[in-house]
């Protein structure tokens, strides 16, 4: 605009100046002939304002005139210069002009030349044509030609000078602006022109410099170039400002005149040939001031880089680059900003230009400043905008207003039927009332359609153009898209909207139209995709039905306006073509999986048809699908029905069912394992909501056909084969079947379904076969049982109420329940008495069996007095309990206990059953333990009676334990589960008495071949009330007898195991005919003497430790031992003890014993040992050997014992038949104890030589000195003893001859 003004003002002044610069030489020709009379042309001021007024056509008005003609120089002065225009105003004025006119150059040039041009005062008044040309005001002709002439005398005029200088603008448009000038002066030479002066803008009070300097002929306008340069301080732009905006945007931008703004800048210009002009620079301000808009605080901090451009008749302009600024606590990043206005009638036409706006920031700026309307703040504060705008264009043209803009992550609320969106990247461009706006987004966005939706939805990609008209005729405003393309997280889909709003009625909804297609969804995201206005009983049943799979095809048309009464209505309307999918339609049914289904969704009409597809494994064939059928508040409103053909095997119908709410109809009988091949046929009714009195509870039917079916109950080996049958299920009725067909182990079995009192129960009749029974419990049924058991019974199911129920405790009823009866006619029992029972006898029979999830319990009756109770657990059988006539605890996990009391039972009579039990093989393969807890008052065994027995049996893992006591004795018998262990028998009492051995075990033929190979320890023998001791051994027996090996403990005092480093054994052999007995190895004994009072016998003799080795034998019961069949030896070593004086009478044995007391021998050989033993004979050690051979006891070696002051030994022969002996007895008298014999023997010896003499001797030596022998002949009650030898040596092995020895004493 600036440089618009520059020219005119130079055109104005050089028409000015040439027309003065006529008028000057024309009064200087006329007044040439006299100097004088130049200062008389004040008297020709009217005749000089009517020539100019001709000239120029307009009314010239002239103040007083002056004029001198020193020297050369003519000088004239004007007060006053005004030319009025048609309108009576003032288009120039000046005042105080002085001109000094060069006549030498004026008359070269044939044009006025001054010297020196100097005016006051000028105002000048500039007029814009419709070209966009700017004339003087009311001045006639063409610019163009009237340019040159008017430029002529100012071109070689060395210096014009204004003091000031004020030009009016008036545009096309309307507009008016003011350009005051001072000091101002310009200088020509030849081509060079220069013009510098402060510039005073808009009333300004402080001035601007500007400076000018071209070259060139300045009546040739293309032929004319300029630089120059312009320095703004402070300069208040509030006034052009608001004059431009209000003249834009005067609704808009009316207010901007009460801006206060000072901008300082500096500006280089730059004229090219032809007056386009074009110039750049800086500008700043520190503050502006907005308080006038609202308490806001001042703009701080502005620059910017400037530039623009003029070009003639047709349009100027600047730009802003990298404008920044601070305002409202924040920075406004550096954005572009360029101005473009065309000239003359088109000045309507402009073009503004941004590259970038932040669209949240300057919301808020526009809602603070309030510059907007009200109405337009309100659409934007609903809208709340957020993003980016880039390559922001607007103005106006021919065709009226238009705006074009790049968009980038934009963000707007909905309004008024205008959808919401986040992120949306595009194009939008405004004509007039018509709009599109390009949508091209690639990096996310998410659409909002409150009517549809009640979020965002989040899109990946969308591409597709929206279309905005304004219907001015009809008022009203119509958005309508595209087919817009785009990809969700479902998949890929297809959008097509469309709105209409009348803006008379803001009340009336606008009529809204969205169609979406799409193929390949994820169904995943349907609760997310499904437009909210759907009946709210579909809503929220696909909002809990975690619906997922694929959709082939997908269309959603949604409608919504207003009807008659301009009341908001709306339709939808959804069909979806599904593959694949899932649906957990019913919270307590089974969820459809990998099903294929057309639904279509009629506002709250739900309609579908499945074609293929599982639900809870059930395979559909094909279904129907119904909701929303009935009004609403309809009882039937909140069903859905479901009519279709299901096909399956029986366990996945079971498990169907058992997943329903028709579980608690058939209770347990789903964790049975079931096979075979069921159709079904089902039509129900569930309810959605909650049931109440006035809602329905549904309706269910299920029919299903049972063919070459199987049960297996898991934990039993109950299966029933080969069932056949309908199965029907009503609300009513419940599960319930006329027959039912199929086979029980191989047996008939035949059921009837139905309920009672609202209990599901099932009638049977069947039959099985005992050896069947052994899968239940592992016994030998076949073995006890003949015959095929009939049964007939009732299964009964507990309802179960909820899930707890799955783990009933036994406490209480079971979930399900079998009882059976039968009267066992024609089965026969083969056990022992009382159990047996005969084929025609009718005993019965009651079976009660407890079922939870599996098989827990057996309860049994048979007869008055048997009673069973068996548990199970998910493995199989745990624990259980058989008894007889008795009444017992249940006993601890893995254990079977059988108990019973009986009155008399033989063990010949219970040895099979018993071997049953103890098999090894049968055990390993148990996994339970049988216990027997037996009583009886009378109990045979061998021949023997046992009264009161009590006996408790334990089959463990390392063997049988069995307890028991008796009058008889009492113990623990361990039967080991390895083969290569023996059975241990541990008796802590036995108790016996003599008539028992005689009575029962003498007149039995035991064989000891048949005896039972075991480690037996008595703690406690207790015969005929005298105790015996306690003795433990290993019984081992073999084809030739048994053998009783590693004898210990105290039998009569007598310890054999004593000697730990020598075995002690007994043998009890036999060929089938004849017995032998024998016994062999070392009995240890403490004190002899304990052995004669276990007999209530007087001992002959005691000691302190010793050992008896025998080695005997003989042909006959080991309690058979006679003198005459006795064979062998026994070798006696005893230490520390006494011979005590002891009678002979009594038996043999004692007799014999009695010969072998020392004692006895120093009383009968009148010897006299006083000074050496007292009244008892001790010694030190005492050895021997004797040797049993058919009645004769032989010391083949002597039997010598050693004392403290003397030895003595006995060998010869004792006939135990005849009492008779033949034997030698030799004493030997040490010679310090019998000095005074010695010495008498020694004749005259002093004693002390006698001393000193034996002392000197060696020891066999005083032996013989010492010693004496005797022989012992004749019958035991009267010996003969007579002196054999003095001086006698010791016995030794061949003392005596035995044969004869023995010959002797048969004689």
């Amino acid at each position: 605009m600036t440089n618009k003004k520059v020219l005119s003002l130079k055109w104005l002044s050089q028409w000015l100046f040439r027309s003065l610069a006529l008028l000057m030489l024309g009064i200087l020709i006329a007044f040439f002939i006299s100097k004088q009379t130049i200062s008389q042309v004040d008297k020709f001021r009217s005749k000089i304002e009517s020539v100019l007024s001709e000239n120029s056509g307009m009314e010239v008005s002239l103040g007083p005139i002056s004029g001198e003609w020193p020297r050369s120089v003519p000088i004239m002065e004007f007060s006053t210069l005004e030319i009025i225009d048609s309108d009576q105003n003032s288009a120039i004025a000046m005042e105080n002009v002085r001109a000094e006119l060069d006549l030498v150059r004026s008359i070269r040039h044939w044009n006025p030349v001054w010297r020196e041009l100097v005016i006051d005062r000028l105002f000048i008044t500039m007029v814009e044509d419709s070209s966009g040309r700017w004339g003087l005001k009311s001045l006639k002709g063409d610019e163009e030609s009237s340019l040159s002439d008017l430029l002529e005398p100012f071109i070689h005029s060395r210096l014009l000078q204004l003091e000031k200088i004020e030009i009016d603008f008036e545009f096309f448009s309307g507009a008016n602006a003011k350009i005051q000038g001072a000091s101002v002066k310009i200088e020509n030479d030849g081509n060079f022109h220069r013009s510098e002066m402060s510039i005073y803008l808009f009333d300004q009070t402080r001035p601007s410099s500007f400076l000018l300097e071209g070259y060139g002929d300045l009546s040739n306008i293309s032929d004319f170039s300029a630089k120059g340069y312009i320095n703004i301080q402070d300069f208040d732009i509030s006034t052009p400002l608001a004059e431009l905006a209000s003249s834009l945007q005067p609704k808009i931008l009316g207010e901007l005149e009460q801006l206060n703004a000072g901008v300082n800048s500096e500006v280089w210009i730059d004229i090219k040939p032809g007056a386009n002009i074009t110039f750049k620079g800086t500008m700043s301000a520190s503050d502006v001031a907005t308080n006038w808009l609202a308490d806001l605080p001042d703009i701080k901090n502005i620059r910017s880089d400037i530039s623009g451009w003029y070009t003639p008749q047709k349009d100027w302009g600047f730009r802003f680059q990298d404008l920044f600024l601070e305002w409202i606590e924040a920075e406004i990043l550096p954005f572009d900003l360029i101005f473009r206005q065309k000239l003359g009638y088109q000045w309507e036409d402009f073009d503004v230009s941004i590259s970038e706006i932040n669209l949240s920031r300057l919301n808020k700026i526009l809602s603070k400043t309030q510059v907007l309307n009200n109405e337009i703040l309100q659409a934007l504060n609903k809208l709340s905008p957020r993003g980016a705008l880039s390559d922001l264009n607007f103005g106006n043209n021919d065709a009226g207003h238009y705006a074009s803009v790049n968009i980038k992550d934009l963000d707007i609320a909905p309004f008024k039927g205008i959808p919401g969106m986040r992120g949306v990247d595009g194009y939008l461009e405004i004509e007039s009332s018509k709009g599109l706006f390009n949508l091209h987004d690639d990096n996310g966005l998410e659409l909002f359609f409150p009517g549809v939706y009640k979020d965002f939805l989040p899109i990946k990609t969308a591409k597709g153009t929206i279309h905005i008209q304004h219907i001015d005729s009809a008022k009203k405003l119509r958005i309508k898209s595209s087919i817009i393309d785009a990809k969700f997280g479902a998949g890929n889909a297809s959008f097509l909207f469309s709105l209409e709003q009348d803006q008379f009625s803001k009340k009336t909804p606008p009529e809204v139209l969205l169609l979406i297609g799409s193929s390949g969804l994820d169904l995943a995201y349907s609760e997310k995709y499904l437009p909210y206005k759907l009946s709210p009983s579909v809503l929220n049943w696909l909002s809990s039905s975690n619906l997922k799979g694929n959709i082939k095809q997908f269309g959603l048309v949604q409608r919504s306006g207003a009807d008659s009464h301009k009341n908001r209505i709306l339709t939808t309307q959804l069909l979806f073509d599904a593959e694949g999918a899932d649906l957990d339609y019913h919270p307590l049914w089974p969820a459809m999986r990998n099903f294929d289904a057309v639904v279509l969704i009629d506002d709250r009409l739900t309609q579908g048809q499945v074609f293929r597809g599982d639900v809870g494994n059930v395979a559909i064939e094909q279904a129907d699908i119904e909701l929303g059928k009935h009004p609403i508040g309809h009882r039937k409103s909140k069903l859905m029905t479901i009519n279709g053909n299901l096909t399956s095997s029986v366990n996945q119908s079971i498990d169907f069912l058992a997943k329903s709410p028709l579980a608690s109809s058939i209770g347990n009988l789903v964790d049975w394992d079931y096979k075979g091949h069921v159709n079904t046929k089902i039509s129900l009714e569930i309810p959605l909501g909650r049931p109440n009195k006035d809602r329905s509870q549904g309706q269910y039917k299920v029919e299903s056909l049972l063919s070459a079916a199987s049960l297996n109950i898991g934990n039993t080996p109950l299966k029933i084969d080969n069932i056949n049958g309908i199965l029907n299920f009503t609300n009513e009725k419940g599960l319930h079947s006329e027959l039912i067909k199929g086979s029980l182990w191989g047996e008939s079995f035949e059921a009837k379904i139905f309920q009672d009192n609202n209990i599901q129960k099932i009638l049977l009749d069947t039959s099985v076969k005992p050896s069947s029974l052994g899968g239940l419990v592992d016994f030998p049924w076949a073995d006890v049982v003949s015959g095929i058991i009939p049964l007939k019974g009732t299964l009964t199911l507990k309802p179960l109420k909820n899930k707890l129920d799955k783990n009933i405790s036994l406490n209480q009823k079971s979930a399900l329940t079998l009882m059976l009866k039968s009267d066992l006619l024609g089965n026969e029992i083969r056990l022992p008495e009382p159990f047996n029972k005969k084929k025609n006898e009718k005993r019965d029979l009651a079976l009660k069996f407890h079922f939870d999830s599996k098989l827990t319990r057996i309860e049994s009756t048979v007869g008055d007095d048997f009673v069973t109770d068996l548990r199970f657990d998910s493995e199989g059988f745990t624990r259980g309990l058989a008894s007889f006539d008795t009444t017992t605890a249940m006993p601890s996990g893995n254990e079977l206990l059988i108990a019973a009391s009986l009155s008399e039972v033989d063990v010949k009579d219970w040895a099979p059953w018993l071997k049953q039990f103890s098999d090894p093989a049968l055990l390993e393969e148990k996994s339970w333990t049988p216990i027997l807890d037996l009583n009886f008052k009378s109990f045979k065994f061998s021949n023997v009676e046992f009264k009161d027995f009590e006996s408790r049996t334990i089959f463990g893992d390392d063997g049988i334990e069995i307890k028991f006591s008796s009058h008889l004795g009492d113990g623990v018998l361990i039967m080991p589960q390895l083969a290569d262990d023996f059975p241990q028998l541990n008796l802590t009492r036995l108790s016996i008495s003599d008539d028992l051995l005689i009575s029962q075990i003498e007149k039995r033929r035991l064989d000891p071949r048949e005896f039972i190979d075991a480690d037996i320890a008595i703690d406690s023998i207790n015969v005929s009330g005298k105790s015996w001791g306690d003795i433990a051994f290993q019984l081992r027996s073999s084809s030739s007898g048994a053998a009783f090996r590693n004898i210990q403990g105290d039998i009569f005092s007598l310890k054999p195991g004593l000697m730990t480093n020598k075995e002690t054994s007994f043998f009890w052999g036999f060929n089938g005919d004849r017995y032998t007995s024998s016994i062999r190895g070392p009995v240890g004994i403490e004190n002899m003497s304990d052995f004669f009072h276990r007999f209530d016998i007087d001992p002959p003799i005691d000691s302190t430790n010793g050992n008896i080795n025998f080695d005997l034998t003989w042909q006959a019961l080991p309690w058979e031992l006679t003198k005459d069949n006795l064979m062998g030896n026994v070798e006696i070593n005893l230490s520390q003890g006494n011979f005590y004086t002891s009678p002979g009478g009594g038996s043999a044995a004692l007799k014999l014993v009695s010969l072998f007391n020392f004692a006895n021998w120093l009383r009968r050989l009148q010897l006299d040992f006083s000074d050496v033993v007292g009244e008892n004979l001790a010694y030190n050690n005492l050895v021997g050997k004797i040797e049993f051979d058919k009645g004769i006891a032989s010391l083949l070696q002597p039997l010598q014992v050693e004392m403290p002051s003397g030895r003595m030994s006995l060998a010869g022969d004792f006939n135990l038949l005849a009492e008779s002996a033949n034997a030698q007895v030799v004493a030997t008298l040490p010679v310090a104890t019998n000095l005074p014999w010695v010495v008498a023997i020694l004749g005259n010896v002093p004693a002390a030589a006698g001393v000193y003499l034996t002392s000197k001797l060696v020891s066999e030596q005083v032996d013989r000195l010492s010693s004496i022998s005797y022989q012992i002949n004749g019958p035991w009650d009267d010996l003969e003893i007579s002196v054999d030898e003095i001086f006698a040596g010791q016995l030794d092995n061949k003392s005596t001859d035995k044969s004869s020895s023995r010959d002797l004493i048969n004689n």
